[in-house]
């Protein structure tokens, strides 16, 4: 192993010399280097080789506290690149970026297999131009923003509006519902936050398909830019095996700052607002390793990463560096709303924001293989939510008593399109997850609603008539997302009431009509 020694120590960057013969270690080599603890002991400190400086001098960045680290130091190339553990093990384990377990479990011996982090994304001929559509259970996902097994979303969002709640949910759906397998990286994440999700999967039952990988906040800048890449790398080899597989990352705007910070310490030329200029490939390089490959082994198996990023811009800014080059690469915008939140609306994402460009291939899949017209009810639902937007400037100005009797319709349509649909209990055994079935059935129910209303109003009936005379089912719509998924032909019922009401109303207070 080639050797040499530190030159100096400046925060969380160490430059090492090395004898000119032996030559210098290539670009992220892991180096190691023994130093003292205050109590007597010895700990290894990993460095990662970042630029050559020439006369056998490298700068590297630390992967933990430098404290104690000192001139003269010998220090160790490793020959390749920081390797973490990888493998079934890895389920229900909790690591730093190092690989090593942070548990408090039994560690993993040395001789345990294990990969290198940096890796390159998967060669477009290994590629799967297949479509699978993966199902999270959450209606707002599956109907408005939904994605495909490998896709590559954003998950953008300010503080305290739901961004990790909704990563909990994800993960449990995945797990539960559908037997895939999640891995969870915490970027910069707060030490609390960390403990209380690992916590949290243990008694929910989901840490057995799920591995977390954490750089927190008080560890150098150099662990928390490269924690991502040990999620990857854990989730490759599931891939690899033949799994379905979600890697979450919380957040890549911690990471990018992560990338700030060491790119102010390495005296790089900054670009736009002080990051890096390479911020916009860093970015793809993660969500490029994402995607559906076929795998070695059995013919015809394939595997999938799913990748999920979530954003914080700064005072909800989309225009700021970091949400920018995630849009230019991610396929799904899911954009989180502090309105929605403090109306505590679950999940707070807002539906006229958010979008996905894997829509033709979803409504395609969903006519061939749900129902005919899903992409129908889709995009009505969608108008009919866009209508009430352009309707609620006239009602905040003049009351909701100005509006025509269709508008006034079309204002509680999409107001049952909220409340009773799009609005998920999280913590509700039956309501947390909906499969594509069970959505359907529900937004049918709001759309015959609205059908027959109308038809009533073309005959005569008024809006007020209507409303007293569908109080009983329109509460029955509302409840249908606890009716139990083996106990889906109750919808029809509902729907028949429906029509045996609109018509009760219509001969009551309207036109008769052969």
């Amino acid at each position: 192993m080639r050797t040499g020694k530190i030159l100096q120590v400046v925060g969380p960057v160490v430059d090492v010399v090395f004898p000119l013969e032996e030559g210098v270690p290539d670009i992220h080599n892991a180096l190691q280097v023994v130093k003292t603890t205050s109590d007597g002991s010895e700990k290894t400190v990993t460095l990662e080789t970042a630029v050559e400086l020439g006369d056998g001098a490298v700068r590297t960045i630390a992967m933990e506290s430098t404290d104690g680290l000192q001139r003269g130091m010998k220090v160790v190339d490793l020959g390749r690149t920081i390797s973490v553990p990888v493998g079934p093990e890895t389920l229900g384990r909790v690591f730093n970026v190092l690989g090593d377990t942070i548990d408090l479990k039994e560690p993993f011996p040395e001789d345990f297999t294990r990969h290198e982090i940096h890796k390159p994304a998967p060669k477009f001929e290994e590629l799967n131009s297949q479509y699978e559509i993966l199902q999270t259970g959450i209606k707002v996902i599956d109907l408005l923003a939904p994605y495909l097994k490998g896709g590559k979303i954003g998950l953008f969002g300010g503080a305290g509006v739901g961004k990790t709640v909704l990563i909990q949910e994800l993960i449990h759906n995945i797990a539960e519902e559908l037997g895939g397998i999640s891995v969870f990286t915490g970027v910069g994440e707060r030490t609390r936050e960390g403990n209380d999700l690992y916590h949290e999967m243990q008694e929910s039952g989901v840490s057995a398909k799920t591995a977390m990988v954490f750089g927190q906040m008080n560890e150098p800048p150099g662990a928390r830019m490269r924690v991502a890449l040990t999620g990857l790398t854990i989730a490759e080899y599931f891939r690899d095996m033949g799994y379905n597989v979600a890697i979450m990352a919380d957040s890549t705007s911690r990471w990018a700052e992560a990338l700030r910070e060491m790119s102010g310490r390495l005296e790089e030329m900054p670009g736009d607002e002080g990051y890096p200029a390479y911020l916009g490939s860093r970015i793809a390089e993660y969500y490029e390793r994402a995607g559906r490959v076929e795998t070695l082994g059995s013919d015809g198996r394939e595997g999938t990463i799913t990748a999920i990023g979530a954003v914080s811009p700064p005072g909800g800014d989309t225009s700021e560096p970091v949400t920018q080059n995630t849009l230019r690469v991610a396929k799904v915008f899911w954009g989180l709303d502090a309105t929605l939140a403090q109306k505590r609306h679950f999940p707070s994402m807002n539906w006229l924001t958010s979008y996905s460009l894997y829509d033709p291939e979803v409504g395609k899949y969903m006519d061939e293989n749900v129902h005919s017209n899903w992409s129908e009810f889709v995009q009505h639902a969608m108008n009919t939510l866009q209508e009430e937007a352009s309707l609620e400037e006239i009602v905040r100005l003049v009351g909701l008593e100005s509006l025509s009797e269709r508008d006034r319709l079309t204002m509680m349509t999409a107001k049952m399109l909220r409340e009773d649909f799009l609005q998920q209990n999280a913590f509700d055994d039956v309501d947390t997850f909906t499969s594509r079935e069970k959505q359907y059935r529900m937004l049918e129910l709001i759309l015959t609603f609205e059908k027959e209303a109308r038809r009533a109003m073309k005959l005569g009936s008024y809006y007020a008539e209507i409303i007293d005379g569908t109080e009983d089912v329109r509460d029955r719509i509302a409840r249908s997302k606890y009716i139990p998924e083996s106990e889906i032909a109750r919808f029809d019922e509902i729907r028949e009431q429906i029509k045996t009401d609109i018509e009760k109303t219509i001969q009551h207070g309207g036109m008769t009509h052969a």
